[in-house]
């Protein structure tokens, strides 16, 4: 059965949502423009994270939107009562948000292997960023950890009845295949809400948001660029102009180097929300 989590747990846990955002020569000063221009890019990536910046919320969608073309997708006996258009349209009375937990993997390796995996696919090849966040207790919808089947195909439940397979819609929408094990994922699902309301913890901006491409020590003690800076307030002008869950404002972090082993936070300032 899919594995439903308790509002008590999922309250607690850090969740992180991966955006990507246009390949460009200077990704900082890029978004801290399209930031300060945000009504002339609506249909923009630029835009989209702009809203979730300004109303901390996530955009929730039906399953036919997402990349893998075997969302959705179960079996039924050739003697059953199955009808698959009315059971796509039940599924997409459903909308949907995906994100990671990376603390299900104990192994540290196996964590960072993850999250590398996820800045290439889903983080824009590190042009894009990350986001932290944890759900606010208005979220009225469920929470489900993904359950990925060893052997797809043989282990796939099978259908019998139209009855049967409507009681587990949510079961179907939250079985993947092995592959995309490394997503660490989770979903939030609901009927009623096409937003999932957030408290944006931290924002972390892709490695190729700085320009040193030699990582030393020496660089890992120098200071941000100016345009690391500026975009790190930039950020957090449109948060506190917003909604502004939680009681501090969300931490900015970058990379010094490309191929800094760890991003640092990029402004030391982060203050209680009074």
């Amino acid at each position: 059965m899919e594995k439903k989590i308790e509002k008590e747990k999922w309250l607690g846990m850090q969740f992180s949502k991966f955006r990507e955002l246009d390949n460009c020569e200077n990704p900082a000063k890029t978004l801290t423009k399209r930031l300060k221009n945000y009504q002339k890019q609506t249909k923009s990536p630029y835009y989209r994270f702009w809203e979730i910046l300004k109303k901390c919320e996530l955009h929730m969608t039906n399953f036919e939107q997402f990349n893998d073309i075997d969302e959705g997708r179960y079996s039924f006996t050739e003697d059953s009562d199955i009808d698959a258009q009315n059971t796509t349209n039940d599924k997409n009375k459903r909308n949907i948000c995906s994100f990671s937990y990376f603390e299900d993997l104990e192994d540290l390796n196996d964590r960072q292997c993850s999250e590398t995996l996820m800045w290439a696919h889903y983080g824009g090849s590190h042009y894009g960023i990350r986001i932290d966040f944890k759900i606010h207790t208005s979220y009225k919808g469920n929470i489900y950890k993904i359950g990925y089947i060893e052997s797809y195909e043989q282990d796939r439940q099978t259908y019998k009845s139209q009855k049967e397979l409507l009681g587990n819609i949510e079961r179907i929408l939250t079985t993947k295949k092995p592959c995309f094990r490394y997503e660490c994922e989770y979903r939030a699902i609901s009927q009623n809400n096409n937003k999932l309301p957030i408290i944006i913890k931290k924002i972390t901006l892709g490695r190729r948001f700085t320009k040193e491409n030699v990582y030393s020590q020496e660089n890992e003690e120098k200071s941000f660029s100016d345009d690391i800076k500026n975009l790190g307030k930039e950020i957090l002008k449109v948060w506190k102009t917003g909604v502004k869950r939680g009681d501090r404002e969300p931490e900015i972090w970058a990379y010094k180097t490309k191929y800094s082993p760890e991003p640092q936070p990029v402004l030391n300032n982060a203050k209680e929300i009074k």
